[in-house]
This record gives structure tokens, C-alpha cells and sequence, in this order.
């Protein structure tokens, strides 16, 4: 009886240091979480550049490696959306590595063209991921970048394996193998801008990133997203949603104001995921110009 005793006090006693650790790296996280929020941009600063958006933006845990940022330089508004390797504890680190890399590019190194920011956060990355001697390819940065110019009307954007999706009736862009047109009934296309190949991180002597400039009209709607609604594994399916669902998705509510278009959104992916675990980070930025 006496060995019992002493066995349930000891049991005890590991269950109360565990529990006592499990809270402190509960604590840790959450502080770090409020420290990773601060690189994001306030609510109020996306609606001085960019009055009609949406916002939806749900990290797998509560350290994200998907971030959103704007920035304006003098005429010209910046747009982008980024999604850094992996979720957690690492991916919110290497956030925080590479919002500060676009924000060297424009600010000290004065640069406005999507794909020489992101050409010049690629050389910021590598030299931090090489530094004394050290090298890790298997992290990266997939982010698609848009500057808009409302003045002329037109939208420049480049992306590091990620696309941007536009809706226009008007746009004038010639269809190749980057640009695909998708329709529904009763509804504007939908344009699809692929992506160059490389992520940012890449370490290749061919890393070379497209940019596309184009004239919108007022009305029309850009999206920004990383991958993380794609690759939600949907309870009933037991499948990814995928891209052609999240293009058919956008198509659909092209008419609903941007309030409504987050309230799909929000509902449709919690609809598809149900009780299944978050696959990854999420983010989806809708803008309409």
C-alpha cells in the first residue's frame, strides 16, 4: 500500500511539472504570436489604400507562415501576399526575415518594380540564409506582389510561384500559357496570371522572375492568396479543394460586396474542412479597384 502511495505521488508530481511546462510553452506561443502581429499591417492602414477588400486570414496554429503587407511609395500602392516554407514556430520566423526584406527593397533600396523587389528580397534571403557558412535550401518564400498605379490605371505584378487572379470584362491581356481565362455563366471571366517557377530563397542562376503590366478598369477584382485553401483536405471528399474549386468559388461571388465575399469565403472553407484538421495557413486578400 505504502509503494502505491508513493508511485500515485510520484505520477502526480511529473502530470504537475508537465502541465506546469505545457503552460509555459502555451504562454511562450501566444506571446510570440502577439509579436508576429505587429509586422502585419492594421486594419485601418489596408483601408487607407484599399477601401473596397477583404480580409481572410486563418493560420493553421497560432504562429502563421502566411503574411499579408502594403505599402505606398509616393503614387504607386504595393499589394502582396506571402507564404513562407512550412506553419508554426519556423515559418513564423522566416515571416518576419522577409517582410523586412520587402521593406529594405522599397524603403532603402528605393525599388518599385514587383519583380526587382522581389529580385532584390531573393539576394536578402540568401545572404541571411548563407550567413557564416551556413545554407538551407529547403526554406523559402512563394508570394505574389502587385503595384498598382491608379492614376494611369494600371496593375503591375510578379509572383514567386504564386498566381494572381483577376475579374474584368475589359481587361486586355493576351492569353498564353501564363494567362488563362475562365468563365462562368452570367458572370465576368476570370483571369489567372501564373506565377515565375522559383521561389524566393532560390539559390538558381537562372532565378529570373516574370512581370506583367496591365490596364484595369475601375471595378474591376484582384485576389491574393497563398496555397492553404487549395490544399484543405474537405471531410466528406477526403480531398484537397484545389485550385479550379477556389477559381469556380471566386466566379461565383464576383456580385457580392467585399463584406459578403469574406462571409463565403469564411463559410465555405469551414464547411469543406469541417472537423478536419487545418491542412495549413490561410490567406486570401480581395481587392476591388
Amino acid at each position: 500500500e505504502l509503494i502505491k502511495l508513493n508511485r500515485d505521488k510520484t505520477v502526480l508530481k511529473l502530470q504537475q511539472q508537465v502541465d506546469m511546462m505545457k503552460l509555459k510553452w502555451q504562454n511562450s506561443i501566444k506571446s510570440a504570436s502577439q509579436i508576429q502581429k505587429l509586422i502585419l499591417p492594421k486594419q485601418n492602414e489596408i483601408e487607407e489604400l484599399f477601401p473596397n477588400h477583404f480580409n481572410y486570414y486563418n493560420p493553421k496554429y497560432e504562429l502563421s507562415g502566411d503574411f499579408y503587407w502594403v505599402q505606398k511609395i509616393g503614387d504607386l500602392k504595393l499589394i502582396a501576399v506571402a507564404d513562407c516554407t512550412g506553419h508554426g514556430v519556423a515559418a513564423s520566423l522566416l515571416t518576419i526575415c522577409c517582410y523586412n526584406g520587402l521593406n529594405l527593397a522599397v524603403k532603402q533600396f528605393g525599388l518599385k518594380s514587383p519583380a526587382m523587389i522581389l529580385d532584390k528580397v531573393n539576394d536578402i534571403m540568401n545572404d541571411f540564409m548563407q550567413e557564416h557558412g551556413r545554407n538551407y535550401h529547403d526554406m523559402g518564400m512563394d508570394i505574389v506582389l502587385c503595384s498598382i498605379d491608379e492614376k494611369n490605371k494600371t496593375l503591375t505584378y510578379s509572383g514567386a510561384s504564386r498566381p494572381l487572379y483577376i475579374i474584368s470584362d475589359r481587361l486586355q491581356i493576351s492569353l498564353h500559357s501564363n494567362v488563362k481565362r475562365y468563365l462562368q455563366s452570367s458572370s465576368n471571366p476570370l483571369f489567372k496570371i501564373k506565377g515565375s517557377c522559383y521561389s524566393i530563397g532560390s539559390s538558381s542562376d537562372n532565378f529570373k522572375l516574370e512581370e506583367h503590366t496591365i490596364k484595369y478598369q475601375k471595378g474591376d477584382q484582384i485576389y491574393l492568396s497563398s496555397d492553404g485553401f487549395s490544399d484543405q483536405y474537405g471531410k466528406v471528399s477526403n480531398k484537397r479543394f484545389q485550385s479550379v474549386n477556389m477559381i469556380k468559388l471566386l466566379l461565383s461571388i464576383q456580385n457580392e460586396d467585399m463584406k459578403e465575399q469574406h462571409q463565403i469565403i469564411t463559410q465555405t472553407f469551414n464547411l469543406w474542412k469541417d472537423d478536419v484538421e487545418q491542412t495549413d495557413d490561410v490567406t486570401i486578400l480581395g481587392v476591388r479597384l
